[in-house]
């Protein structure tokens, strides 16, 4: 059995917990999978647009740029992203007052509905187990978890990929922020 490219005999953990540990994997992509409610398909969102109202969502009024670094795209790729979302009326597109040459997105009401539905699907699964454990167990679970990520980043361009790019939501105790001001000296820029 290879777990994240590794044989799990050459790996110390137990068995058990490293059954556990590829069970927990394959949930997580069965659950990320699954990112567009059905509803959604059937009116073409697709894992990109839904990628990007999500990015949206947590960055109000970023700029086409600033999408494809936030989406690790192409800028060509985050253009063309964008024209899909406004042409299905989920996005608009506002001129920035400071720079006439940058165009601001924002969500329209659809789109934040849209969003807010994607979010919902991508952490039911996960929010209905944790309803089901005792406090006790969630925090040992955070901690577990936490150290497990920690343990687990160990490059900047790691952080790169896995950051949340969490926007107006940004924390400053953010475990990724703590390795990235660990490994580089600096913060994450919020954006």
């Amino acid at each position: 059995m290879l777990l994240l490219g590794y044989k799990t005999t050459d790996m110390n953990p137990s068995d058990g917990l490293t059954r556990i540990v590829d069970l927990f994997c394959n949930v997580l992509l069965e659950c990320r999978s699954h990112l567009v409610p059905n509803e959604q398909k059937k009116s073409g969102i697709t894992k990109a647009i839904a990628q990007g109202l999500l990015f949206l969502n947590n960055h109000r009024g970023c700029s086409i740029g600033n999408l494809a670094r936030g989406l690790n795209v192409s800028h060509p790729a985050a253009v063309r992203l964008t024209a899909r979302l406004i042409d299905k009326g989920l996005v608009k597109k506002n001129e920035c007052r400071s720079d006439k040459r940058v165009s601001l997105l924002a969500l329209t009401p659809n789109g934040e509905k849209i969003a807010k539905a994607i979010k919902q699907t991508q952490t039911r699964p996960i929010f209905d187990a944790l309803r089901q454990m005792a406090v006790s167990e969630q925090d040992s679970l955070k901690n577990g978890l936490e150290k497990l990520i920690t343990g687990m980043v160990n490059d900047a361009d790691m952080i790169r990929r896995v950051c949340l790019k969490c926007g107006k939501r940004h924390e400053e105790n953010c475990i990724i922020n703590r390795k990235h001001l660990a490994l580089t000296g600096r913060h994450i820029q919020s954006t």
